[in-house]
């Protein structure tokens, strides 16, 4: 059996030469240069086709965001974890910023949101992805 993975397709036209494609290129470098237990695994990239593709680590749990809307959808009635489930994704989502913030990487990721906190298929744990 396999390894699970995501694959997130870039619904864009951004041509080779514009400032969209170089940023896309540059953050893939960079990704592909990091790793750590709570930051999602970046496993590669496909740039060649259309759309262009990032493969990572499939997470489980899905999204924090996907979470409370699934929740939501099902019982009819807004959803809240626990006060233990919050404060170990937050310190998991710390964790993972201070990895980035740390000395000569001084990476900042200006796109922190639920949607971007990945779960593991218990919810145990947090990744920033």
């Amino acid at each position: 059996r396999g390894l699970r993975v995501a694959v997130k397709m870039l619904i864009s036209d951004f041509a080779e030469n514009s400032t969209q494609y170089q940023d896309f290129v540059h953050e893939i470098e960079l990704l592909s240069k990091l790793r750590h237990p709570l930051l999602v695994t970046f496993l590669g990239v496909q740039i060649d086709g259309e759309p262009p593709c990032i493969v990572t680590e499939m997470m489980e749990g899905g999204s924090i965001e996907d979470l409370y809307v699934g929740k939501e959808k099902e019982t009819g009635n807004p959803w809240f974890a626990t006060r233990r489930q919050v404060h170990g994704w937050m310190c998991d989502v710390l964790r993972a910023l201070r990895f980035l913030h740390e000395g000569s990487r001084c990476i900042i990721h200006r796109d922190i949101k639920p949607a971007n906190i990945m779960l593991t298929k218990e919810w145990t744990w947090a990744k920033l992805g």
